[in-house]
């Protein structure tokens, strides 16, 4: 089944055959599009010299709308492209999709599979396949909806893979700007300990540690961009800066030696000051 291969080569399925069917779970007549899965999305991989960071790869998946009921679906890597189309289909509480192949080529068996798409927001989407550990197979639509219909449980907890996350562009890019951004900052403490000593204190423990409290702000910005998660970097903090908000939360951010860069603790996010820190009453 050439289009398995290349999918599974694609999306790095490993440790996953995928389930196939001669048919969908049901029609695309009450398929919905759902505009944020529209684009493109991209795989990655955790860096070699860091893991901190995760680089973008060559595959990816692009979305279009291919009518108003079902996609246009394709896979790219650098071995080439495959067409595929795809509606959605509601089993219980869980959307599932399915996939089959638009292809002219003999070798490519026309069979459908699935998968969940969950989570998905302006950078993120998580990605769960059917697995080959379904057995049954089904010549008719509703004998198939219907058996996972009854048998959710188990679909949810065996048949479907691990998650695979896929990833908007901008989720790699320098532009990428922090989102913290607000005017309900109670109080900016600079810790005096050396870093080594708080490195890995929780916000409320460094709380009650020795501290600088800054002039009182009721607002802050942090301009910044994000570092490219493709590129390596050093980073070396020598303070930290213990945020503390009117609802009660609290932040904190590791700043290096010369302040151009900080890392947000709550978002495990590296961060490259575009115009400085700026606060003020």
């Amino acid at each position: 089944m050439k289009q398995l291969i290349f999918f599974l080569a694609l999306i790095s399925l490993s440790s996953c055959e995928l389930y196939t069917s001669k048919v969908p779970i049901s029609s695309s007549d009450k398929s919905v599009i759902d505009q944020k899965l529209l684009g493109k999305w991209y795989g990655a991989d955790v860096d070699k010299e860091n893991s901190n960071i995760l680089k973008k790869t060559d595959e990816y998946v692009e979305l279009l709308d291919f009518n108003a009921r079902e996609y246009a679906f394709t896979l790219t890597n650098p071995e080439g492209s495959m067409l595929f189309k795809m509606h959605n289909s509601i089993v219980k509480d869980l959307r599932i999709f399915n996939i089959f192949p638009i292809s002219n080529d003999k070798e490519v068996e026309p069979v459908w599979f699935f998968c969940e798409v969950d989570n998905v927001n302006d950078e993120i989407a998580s990605v769960r396949f059917i697995s080959d550990s379904l057995k049954q197979q089904f010549s008719k639509s509703k004998d198939l909806e219907k058996f996972l219909t009854k048998n959710i449980d188990k679909l949810k907890n065996e048949w479907l893979s691990e998650p695979i996350q896929y990833y908007r562009e901008q989720y790699f890019l320098w532009d990428r700007v922090n989102t913290l951004k607000t005017t309900d900052l109670e109080e900016v403490s600079k810790m005096y300990a050396p870093y080594l000593e708080i490195a890995d204190k929780t916000a409320a423990q460094l709380s009650i540690m020795s501290k600088k409290v800054l002039d009182k702000a009721v607002s802050a910005y942090f301009i910044s961009n994000a570092y490219e998660s493709t590129k390596p970097f050093d980073f070396d903090p020598i303070y930290s800066l213990l945020l503390k908000f009117q609802n009660g939360t609290m932040k904190v951010l590791d700043f290096d030696s010369n302040e151009s860069t900080f890392y947000d603790r709550s978002n495990g996010r590296y961060y490259k000051v575009k115009d400085g820190v700026k606060m003020g009453k």
